[in-house]
């Protein structure tokens, strides 16, 4: 923002003074009639002076301005004692003062008071000579300045000049070809040379709302979102992708035209380079758990907005049994082989900050799909293959697109939302339509120490299936979160004690990927969740029962291994759960006191759950109840290398233990 200001201050002083004294031209547009009226002094000097001694002031307006709200001058005038005085040059400076302070702190940094017309008019004793009987008005005369239409030499009046920094010793550039721009931190100039880039103008107008035919208005809060604060810092207002690392300057320029006071801007900043980034690492399935490798094209200027367009592929492992013990292959060749077997996932999705819209395009893995039992009879497997078609096979792709839209500050007023999305999708022979939106969260303080916020969003949608086993007809569904979160402060030091609470639900149409969303919400520590089905197999006891030796018990051990007979059932219906976390940050600094060695947030943590599995159609009635889960730890929360890692430590309710391992921030 500083950087702006000062862009800005050195274009106003490039331009001629738009901050005249306004009481240099009172007086110069007094009607003849009312100085002929006075008798005495005929000189013309005299004549006004009298008249400004003797005339109270009884309003002041601006009729030429389109900005200036009434009482905003009403205001500014009483405060100078202008309205009820007389005109003298002292109240109508500190008024024009107060009206140009407005101006500037509303962004109309061009703007200012210029001059002022005494308007009098005579009472109803018009025969009286007593010089405390004239009344009137002041009407002040300002500039407002516009954004050109159009620009002497562009279309657009708004024009974005590129430039690079070079070394003034490195001797392989054209000298004609650069030029200096002054050093806003008081250095010596630097060079620069102009580059052609990605950015549109059009774009950057709309961003900062430069509009042909609007007033000019610079809005520090819109121009900080397009460049990179210092520090390495990528992506300034609030996550978004900064399109520049430098603006260097905004230069407007007079323009000739009809409509009063125009310019045409011109920009002159540093893109934001390397634009493209490849990224590689593992990650794992939202649907399954499973480990997969994970391939990242980003490109943070895709169309000239600073729309980020990002291409994601993900390889996960095959979910077929282990035949490596069976067959005789090497172990070596486990992991290739399952990899080979495995899905492969892709999304392409374009996200625009500034325009609001999310577009995603996906193809993706949604899970592995139910196993049979080996107590399972044959009409039961059919039966449960009409009830869940969309689960039935190896690897269930769900392919399809969402539209996502933020909406406005106006609209989230009107309609309570903050977002809504539409999407459309196909899951094997199954076609499903839904909408979403999402609501808060609203933050309030009940009480003055606490810190309380509550959420909610909303789905609903059909789904129809064209498998003539499972029946044709489309049934509608929804599914529903409520989130609330407080945070209590301690007084006397900087613990603090947090809670939340969720509750989620759908029906019993609900697809299994939404109730595997609902699910998530509701997860407690220390278990290991089953993607699958809502039993154990005993093909999956099997193998895990094979495995042996020190690697094996320590993956175990940090997975929750030892309340394997206990595995809930990620995929819900119905969800209630809680947590809460006493958070007590900790640092010891160096001898001296001035540089942490070590610093973090220990936790001690409770959390549980009740829910409903999402099988009613094929569950047993003892499966169809509603199972609680539970479970107290404790964790660390760490900052390393601007990563955070947070490492928890729990015992369940059902004798598991685990140690688990993730990133992310202080949040649940």
């Amino acid at each position: 923002n500083k950087n702006i200001a000062e862009s800005i201050n050195d274009a106003l002083d490039s331009l001629q003074k738009v901050m005249i004294r306004p009481f240099q031209m009172v007086g110069q547009h007094i009607p003849p009639s009312l100085l002929n009226k006075k008798k005495g002094d005929t000189s013309s000097a005299k004549d006004q002076e009298q008249v400004l001694r003797s005339t109270k002031i009884l309003s002041v307006t601006a009729p030429e301005s389109d900005l200036l709200p009434p009482d905003v001058i009403t205001k500014s005038a009483t405060d100078a004692e202008l309205v009820g005085g007389t005109l003298n040059p002292e109240a109508l400076e500190l008024t024009a003062t107060a009206i140009n302070r407005w101006y500037a702190d509303n962004g109309y940094v061009l703007n200012s008071v210029t001059g002022a017309t005494l308007i009098p008019f005579a009472t109803d004793d018009d025969d009286s000579n007593d010089e405390s009987s004239t009344e009137g008005r002041v009407e002040l005369k300002v500039k407002e300045v516009k954004v050109a239409k159009t620009s002497q030499n562009s279309s657009f009046p708004v024009t974005l000049r590129l430039v690079q920094r070079v070394e003034s010793d490195s001797g392989t550039n054209d000298p004609s070809s650069l030029f200096s721009i002054p050093s806003q931190s008081g250095e010596a100039p630097a060079l620069f040379k102009s580059i052609s880039g990605c950015t549109r103008p059009k774009k950057i107008a709309r961003m900062t709302k430069l509009e042909p035919g609007s007033h000019l208005r610079i809005l520090p809060d819109r121009w900080s979102r397009l460049v990179a604060f210092p520090g390495g810092i990528f992506g300034a207002g609030g996550g978004r992708s900064a399109i520049f690392s430098n603006i260097h300057a905004v230069r407007p320029i007079p323009e000739e035209s009809s409509q009063g006071d125009t310019v045409s801007v011109e920009i002159i900043a540093t893109e934001n380079k390397p634009y493209a980034a490849l990224e590689y690492g593992v990650t794992k399935s939202l649907y399954s758990d499973k480990w997969e490798g994970e391939f990242d094209l980003k490109h943070t200027n895709a169309f000239g907005g600073g729309e980020v367009a990002t291409i994601n592929v993900r390889k996960g492992q095959s979910y077929g049994r282990k035949n490596s013990r069976n067959n005789g292959d090497d172990e070596n060749n486990k992991w290739p082989q399952r990899l080979n077997g495995g899905p492969l996932s892709w999304r392409m999705s374009v996200k625009d900050s500034y325009a609001g819209y999310d577009l995603d395009l996906f193809h993706e893995n949604v899970g592995v799909g139910r196993r049979r039992k080996k107590h399972q009879s044959i009409s039961n497997k059919e039966a449960e293959i009409g009830a869940l078609s969309e689960e039935s096979g190896g690897n269930p792709m769900r392919v399809g697109g969402t539209m996502r839209v933020r909406l406005p500050s106006s609209m989230k007023r009107k309609f309570k939302a903050n977002a809504v999305s539409a999407t459309f999708e196909r899951i094997h022979a199954q076609s499903i339509a839904s909408a979403s939106v999402g609501v808060g969260p609203y933050k309030f303080n009940p009480i003055r120490s606490l810190y309380s916020s509550f959420s909610a969003s909303f789905t609903s949608g059909v789904r129809s299936n064209s498998d003539g086993k499972s029946g044709a007809g489309v049934v509608p569904y929804a599914a529903g979160t409520l989130t609330s979160h407080q945070i209590i402060p301690s007084n006397s030091s900087p613990v603090t004690l947090a809670v939340r609470h969720v509750a989620s639900g759908g029906t019993k149409n609900l697809p299994r990927h939404e109730a595997i969303s609902l699910g998530l919400s509701s997860k407690v520590r220390g278990y290991k969740y089953n993607y699958g089905s809502q039993k154990i197999d005993s093909s999956s006891v099997e193998e895990e029962q094979q495995e042996q030796g020190a690697w094996q018990a320590l993956k175990k051990l940090c997975s929750g291994g030892k309340g394997a007979k206990v595995s809930p059932q990620i995929a819900v219906s119905k969800a209630l759960s809680g947590t809460m976390e006493l958070r007590v940050p900790f640092q010891a600094t160096s001898e001296g006191g001035l540089q942490p060695i070590l610093s973090g947030t220990f936790l001690l943590f409770g959390d549980w759950s009740l829910t409903q599995a999402h099988n009613p159609s094929v569950a047993t009635e003892k499966e169809n109840r509603p199972s609680r889960f539970s479970s107290v730890g404790v964790g660390l929360r760490k900052v390393v290398q601007g990563i955070p890692l947070k490492v928890d430590a729990c015992v369940t309710e059902h004798g598991s233990k685990g140690i688990f391992f993730g990133i992310g921030g202080q949040e649940f």
